[in-house]
């Protein structure tokens, strides 16, 4: 089995025990120890009703923030699926780590062994993960399993706490168009996506590999 089929895998059996009223599937970017040379994927979710609770809490809330900027959303672990990890998903981990070193990356270096060209492999390692969750992503959609599963077409968010200019290019990439609509009005107004309707310049690291939904 690839680390690619076990995220298949370990994505459908988390989603299944999802609430019935979520309206986006977070795919977070995490690394462990937030060391990206040890990346991992964190799934969660969002719902309607938890927004609603976060709409109540906010003395002037803009409805598109609440809605699908993630610090509003249930940024939980204990609901939240690790894959990849190496404590909570080993199995996923030592995939990983083979498919990496058979790819000729350098996945969890120690810093003792960090070469001169360090960044470079760590932006070809960054590139390779971000890959895969997009094609995780795109797998989920057009194979009807992720409609299947929460009952209808839903929208699935990849993003990165500190990758910040991430979040747009993969998720605008892993989603069809129809399911962004208000993802990306609310980028628009806050001037990350272009009046045109197209993203900001994507960085290189994010273009390796990794073309829009089509």
């Amino acid at each position: 089995m690839s680390f690619s089929d076990h995220m298949r895998r370990a994505a459908e059996h988390a989603l299944s025990a999802v609430p019935s009223d979520v309206y986006l599937v977070g795919m977070r970017i995490e690394g462990v120890d937030q060391d990206p040379r040890r990346p991992y994927l964190a799934l969660g979710y969002n719902t309607e009703s938890h927004y609603r609770s976060e709409m109540r809490r906010q003395s002037s809330p803009d409805p598109l923030e609440v809605r699908w900027l993630y610090a509003h959303w249930m940024l939980d672990v204990e609901r939240e699926a690790f894959i990849g990890h190496p404590e909570a998903d080993p199995e996923g981990a030592a995939l990983l780590l083979r498919d990496a070193e058979r790819l000729g990356l350098r996945y969890g270096v120690p810093d003792d062994e960090v070469s001169d060209n360090a960044g470079a492999e760590e932006e070809r390692l960054t590139a390779h993960f971000d890959g895969l969750c997009v094609d995780l992503a795109r797998h989920l959609h057009r194979s009807g399993r992720l409609a299947e599963i929460l009952g209808r077409p839903t929208p699935v968010i990849l993003y990165d706490m500190f990758r910040g200019d991430a979040e747009i290019a993969l998720s605008t990439a892993a989603n069809p168009p129809e399911l962004l609509t208000g993802f990306l009005s609310f980028y628009e107004g806050a001037g990350a996506v272009s009046r045109a309707g197209g993203p900001t310049p994507v960085p290189a690291t994010h273009r390796t590999g990794i073309v829009r939904w089509g």
